[in-house]
């Protein structure tokens, strides 16, 4: 990283999520004399309790000495704050985007809106196991769900999908494009978000870009 600064010589590094890599431009910062910017994203704050002592102690640090400090949600300035009290005089509320036209552009994959869709990392956070549960819930006809996305909870979703007996209306759609995602929102009914804790999500941007309804859990970003 720090040959990496050296030939740039930037006057400002911004460091998006704040982690263990954002302590190093700490560190770095005085020797090669730039303005750190540190930016949250979710994750790094929302479930800050539940990282070690030494993580919690090197994000605190780092929202210390850095000169100014922006998340995409108010929920994660408030985060920031309660760490830091006095990074609220150096914070910027800058939520996420999509290009609107993109997305309300794009032509639908499927012709009729005969599906739900739902877009996001296979992780716990996001979850997935949850509106698969839902799902096993709803009476016939039970809406197909098109799962976008990829990561290290796919297999337990599968499972979890076989064993609640709905496998058959639930399809893995796996990593797509950005412009797969438009067209799958576009042909969609609804989406759905049904994140335990959250930043900001795009997916919501997506769908309101794609005139979607969302149904969403009340977590950080969502909120708004």
């Amino acid at each position: 990283l720090r040959k990496l600064l050296e030939g740039i010589r930037p006057d400002v590094v911004n460091m998006q999520f704040i982690g263990d890599q954002t302590h190093y431009a700490v560190e770095l910062r005085s020797a090669l004399n730039y303005r750190l910017v540190v930016t949250a994203q979710g994750s790094d704050l929302n479930f800050l309790r539940q990282r070690s002592r030494l993580h919690q102690e090197i994000v605190r640090r780092c929202l210390s000495e850095a000169d100014a400090f922006s998340a995409c949600s108010p929920q994660l300035l408030h985060l920031g704050a309660l760490l830091v009290p006095d990074v609220t005089t150096r914070s910027f509320l800058i939520p996420n985007a999509v290009k609107s036209m993109f997305f309300c552009r794009m032509p639908s994959l499927v012709s009729s809106h005969c599906y739900i869709v739902a877009c996001g990392r296979l992780v716990s956070v996001k979850g997935f196991d949850i509106l698969l549960q839902a799902l096993s819930y709803m009476k016939e006809p039970i809406p197909k769900l098109l799962l976008v996305g990829d990561g290290p909870e796919k297999a337990t979703l599968g499972t979890l999908a076989s064993s609640l007996q709905i496998d058959d209306k639930v399809k893995f759609c796996g990593l797509c494009s950005p412009r797969q995602i438009a067209s799958l929102m576009q042909g969609s009914s609804f989406c759905v978000i049904p994140s335990r804790e959250e930043g900001f999500p795009l997916t919501a941007l997506e769908a309101m870009a794609s005139s979607r309804a969302i149904v969403a859990t009340k977590v950080g970003g969502l909120t708004l």
